[in-house]
Order: C-alpha cells, then sequence, then structure tokens
C-alpha cells in the first residue's frame, strides 16, 4: 500500500504490511508489488489486486493443483483464468512458488507498471514453467474486459500512452526479435513428462545464447 491510503494504513494495523512511497507522475504499481513481496514468507505468493475476485474454495483448488510440486524446492508459476479470453496465458496475476521468487524475482523494477506482466511470463516461459491453472477462474472486473466498469485514478496513470511507451521500450531492449516473437501458449501440467523437462532445458540453452545486452538476472535477494 502506498503512505498516503490513511484508511488502508489504519485498518492494517499491527498486521505484517509493506507501506511504500506515492509517486505523483507514474504508476507505482511494480514498486507496490516488488515491497509486498519482499514481506512475504509463504511457500507461494500470489500477485493479486484489488479487481480480482475470487469465487468460494480457490485456495482448496489451487493447493490440490499444485500438490505434487514442492515449492520449496520447484521453480514454477501458475497461470489462472483472469480475463474472458481462455487462450490468453499473459501472467497478470501470477502466482509464483518460493522456488521461483528466491530464483528468478517477481517483477522486473526497470517495469513501472505495463509490460510487466509480459516480461514475467516471458522469463517464466524461459526459464521456468508455467502450470494450467486456468480452471482457477476469477473475476476481472477491469475496464478492457468489462464496459459497465468504471476506470479509476490509478487505471487512468497506469495506462497512460506514455506508460505504454516506456514499457515497450524496456522489453524491446531487454528481449531480442527472437524472444519476442515465441509462441508463450504453451502451458505445462504440474507433472511434466521427459519430453517437457528436455524442452525446458532447450530453452534455456537457447537463452543463455541469445540473451540481449540488457537483460539482468533478477532475484529475491
Amino acid at each position: 500500500m502506498e503512505e498516503n491510503d490513511e484508511t488502508a494504513v489504519k485498518e492494517t494495523a499491527g498486521q505484517t504490511r509493506a507501506i511504500t512511497s506515492p509517486t505523483d507522475d507514474y504508476s507505482s504499481a511494480v514498486q507496490n508489488w516488488n515491497a509486498a513481496a519482499e514481506k512475504a514468507d509463504g511457500d507461494l505468493l500470489f500477485v493479486i489486486s484489488d479487481d480480482l475476485n475470487p469465487f468460494p474454495g480457490w485456495d482448496e483448488n489451487l493447493e490440490s493443483l499444485c500438490r505434487s510440486l514442492d515449492p520449496l524446492l520447484v521453480d514454477f508459476t501458475v497461470k489462472i483464468k483472469d480475463s474472458p479470453n481462455h487462450a490468453d496465458t499473459t501472467l497478470r496475476h501470477p502466482i509464483v512458488s518460493r522456488k521461483f521468487f528466491e530464483s528468478f524475482g517477481l517483477f522486473d523494477s526497470d517495469f513501472r507498471g505495463v509490460y510487466c506482466d509480459n516480461d514475467i511470463t516471458m522469463r517464466a516461459y524461459l526459464l521456468s514453467q508455467i502450470l494450467d491453472g486456468r480452471e482457477l477462474s476469477f473475476r476481472h472486473s477491469h475496464p478492457h474486459f468489462e464496459r459497465d466498469v468504471a476506470e479509476s485514478a490509478s487505471h487512468k496513470k497506469i495506462n497512460a500512452s506514455r506508460e505504454y511507451e516506456k514499457g515497450a521500450s524496456v522489453f524491446r531492449r531487454k528481449y531480442s526479435p527472437l524472444h519476442r516473437g515465441l509462441n508463450l501458449n504453451r502451458l505445462s501440467l504440474p507433472t511434466p513428462t521427459v519430453r517437457d523437462t528436455l524442452k525446458r532445458g532447450l530453452r534455456r540453452f537457447l537463452f543463455a545464447l541469445l540473451k540481449p545486452h540488457g537483460w539482468k538476472r533478477l532475484s529475491a535477494h
């Protein structure tokens, strides 16, 4: 949360929380998410926003989906269904294992808001794995998906033209045209096959060969 949100600050007194300084001229979404992630100590970390509405029992279903994987030992992310398009695989609200967070971090601080989800999706695809968790369906009350949802001040700030220009510039600098042209629609099952494991190793090898100059390895520390 931001320190100018007096209501949230008062209501969370005594709880584990991250309070960041607000920014007047650009989105601070990545700053806030990363600050909260640093405070989290669970085995699974779920990036969730105030316009994402879960259904009852989602946590039990998530636990069942990841049952065969130890999040302390295995790096992985989970793609939930947070848009009307079932074919969409962008990690807008990624769920990441503790091992993934410690190995690859969360959002790259070079991004401020837009394109941070494209970046973590690319990073998870190239260096880790994305589990198909689209059976976990959430209502995302977002103006892009629901016409009757009013655009908030924070939504206007994060989706300003200059923010898209900034995000696109960082993304292009970080990944080569070959990386940006990859089809990221192939999601993994919780129990990967030998073929899946070999493909993952090949992606990591090719990425190491083609890694752009501006790319940096993130970690939680």
